[in-house]
């Protein structure tokens, strides 16, 4: 049992509730000396009023100098009392007292218990409903005589705290909710406990919880909740989230070992993706458990360094994108014992050389997709890969990626390879593209680099099977050739021309009347889907009737302004998390790009040492651009 921090608790009269509207009959009692025995607690709260159980936390064994210990009053008027006097002392010591949670006084078990279905218990019923000013309910109100599908409507209309109320309400509300949230709640992001109560967030998943197959926990409202409150929500949603099959973990202040017998319990478990998580043994020793675990991404872990990774031989997938102290010793026996992966992910991964990539081809022969950073040695082994589907090549520090590993690429994989990108790219050029254009099983093309141009592109037009197109940061390309790209390439469903300064809205007028000649003709039958970058002009433009109602174009426009800083943004990464850095509410919705530090002003893009500043020069500037 938990106490309440911060004694959350209001008097109604001259009796106490919870946060909760919970009557309280049960307190708490801390900082005990560990000589003082129930029979001496007992005689000092009886001087209040009567005592009906007093019990110790942890079998009396204390953390700390002294012990803790619950006591059951048999009013709740002697509770209040007790609660509301400020200097306690017994023995000769300053001791603490707090209301007992909501679901550890009387009243909150009934709930609880007519939640797990014992409506048919009378006693409990009517000891719920009296003694609950906020989950009662006059059993003849008139509410009672709508049918359920009015019922259903007006619990939809109200907020998801006024819903658990209602819930609570009596047992058939608490059905009309479990019916409305049988599918809402599939993909559960703790975000959603921000403005619950402990007590909210019990009752929500004991009705919710086994419904729930994705569950993501990401604690950026923290500061809302005290630590204590997080570890509980932790605990509920470990005891109720069992059939969870795909866990994503946030960042957070918790320890792993905190986080390690919640995943113990999610026995379905196929997917977990941790984000700032330090990786220990224990963790891994727990994942070893979950037979039903395929799929493991570990991104920016700054103290792995793979040890015992090898141990989980059933993964398929693996990604272990920012842990920069991954060294060989232990790449190499993960490469030995995971034979069965079809997807690695090793961007960033610092300590890894010419003869770790090597490992990948001789060991990881089932291996589809793979993504890695360049290095300085040569890497064109990865191009013998006899399954390869999907590569993405992120560059390292300015390392060019020699025309050689093209050359091999196009000898080793032209009718393999379906999925080729190519991050922060430092060096392009019209022959690497022809060597590009000669993958002929292409579907997906992605190449950030500004050398790309008019006559990359007709290299491109080639690529009879190609569906979709990245561009981004592309300054040298033209209307002209993004269009005589389209002519050829009818099989395009996607084409993203983000930070490609040269593109005009001419483009898009003569793209759509382009893509209409050839659904006319029927060489196209798929309508195409481009993204452009937010400027005022193409949000004008979208708003052009022939534009807004095409069914042969439709445009959408990109405010993520991040990529014009940095251009390395893996839409692969929005399926684990919605992106890697801290998120916070900014003004006119934009997402802040810096790294920024709102108390101290410092940042690596501005000298001013005044953060409102900063921010409003920053937000001139996005306008103007």
């Amino acid at each position: 049992m938990n106490f309440l921090k911060d004694e959350k608790y209001h008097m109604v009269g001259d009796v106490a509730f919870t946060e909760d509207n919970i009557l309280i009959y049960n307190i708490f009692v801390r900082n005990l000396p560990k000589s003082a025995s129930i029979f001496h607690i007992s005689k000092c709260f009886r001087e209040f009023g009567e005592v009906l159980k007093v019990g110790f936390l942890g079998h009396g064994k204390g953390k700390g100098k002294g012990k803790n210990c619950f006591i059951n009053f048999a009013d709740p008027k002697v509770a209040a009392v007790v609660l509301q006097r400020k200097n306690f002392h017994f023995m000769n010591r300053f001791i603490s007292v707090q209301p007992c949670k909501s679901w550890y006084q009387p009243n909150g078990q009934n709930t609880i218990q007519l939640l797990n279905g014992n409506s048919n218990d009378a006693k409990l019923l009517n000891e719920a409903a009296c003694s609950n000013t906020s989950f009662s309910c006059e059993q003849n109100s008139l509410i009672f005589n709508l049918n359920d599908d009015c019922l259903e409507y007006i619990c939809k209309m109200l907020t998801l705290n006024d819903q658990i109320h209602f819930a609570l309400s009596c047992q058939r509300f608490c059905e009309i909710f479990k019916m409305i949230s049988l599918h809402k709640y599939v993909n559960l992001n703790t975000e959603l406990f921000a403005t619950l109560t402990q007590f909210q967030s019990k009752v929500f998943l004991q009705i919710v919880g086994a419904q729930v197959k994705s569950l993501m926990i990401d604690f950026k409202y923290a500061f809302l909740k005290s630590h204590t409150e997080i570890i509980s929500i932790i605990r509920f949603l470990g005891t109720f989230c069992t059939n969870v099959e795909t866990l994503k973990i946030e960042a957070n202040d918790l320890h792993v070992n905190k986080l390690c017998p919640i995943i113990a319990k999610m026995t379905q478990l196929k997917e977990l993706h941790l984000n700032n998580v330090d990786v220990n043994v224990g963790l891994i020793k727990t994942l070893q458990t979950l037979k039903n675990l395929k799929c493991l991404h570990i991104l920016d872990d700054g103290s792995l360094n793979g040890k015992h990774l090898n141990m989980l031989v059933g993964l398929e997938m693996l990604t272990l994108s920012g842990c920069h102290h991954l060294n060989s010793f232990h790449f190499k026996k993960l490469c030995e014992n995971l034979k069965n992966l079809q997807y690695l992910d090793i961007r960033s991964c610092d300590r890894l050389k010419k003869s770790d990539y090597e490992h990948i081809l001789k060991y990881l022969i089932n291996l589809e997709t793979l993504k890695f950073s360049t290095i300085e040695e040569n890497f064109n082994c990865l191009t013998k890969l006899p399954k390869l589907k999907q590569l993405e090549i992120t560059d390292n520090e300015g390392i060019v990626i020699a025309e050689e590993f093209y050359k091999n690429l196009a000898q080793y994989q032209a009718n393999n390879l379906k999925e080729l990108k190519l991050q922060e790219l430092c060096y392009f050029n019209e022959d690497i593209a022809a060597l590009v254009a000669k993958l002929e099983k292409l579907k997906l093309l992605g190449i950030d680099n500004d050398a790309v141009d008019d006559k990359c592109l007709e290299k491109f037009s080639v690529l009879s099977e190609l569906e979709e197109l990245r561009l981004n940061g592309c300054d040298d390309i033209s209307d002209q050739g993004v269009l005589a790209l389209l002519e050829h390439s009818v099989q395009l469903k996607r084409l993203h021309l983000t930070f490609c300064d040269n593109i005009t809205t001419d483009f898009v007028r003569n793209a759509l009347k382009l893509l209409q000649e050839q659904h006319d003709r029927g060489n196209r039958t798929y309508p195409l889907h481009l993204t452009l970058t937010f400027k005022a002009q193409f949000e004008a433009l979208t708003e052009e009737n022939n534009i807004k109602s095409s069914d042969v174009l439709k445009v959408t426009l990109d405010r993520d302004f991040k990529k014009l800083f940095n251009f390395f943004h893996d839409d692969d990464d929005d399926v684990y998390f919605d992106d890697d850095d801290d998120d916070f509410d900014y003004p006119f919705g934009y997402d802040y790009p810096f790294d920024y530090d709102y108390n101290s002003g410092n940042d690596d893009y501005y000298s001013d040492d005044d953060p409102n500043n900063d921010l409003l020069e920053h937000m001139l500037f996005l306008q103007n651009w």
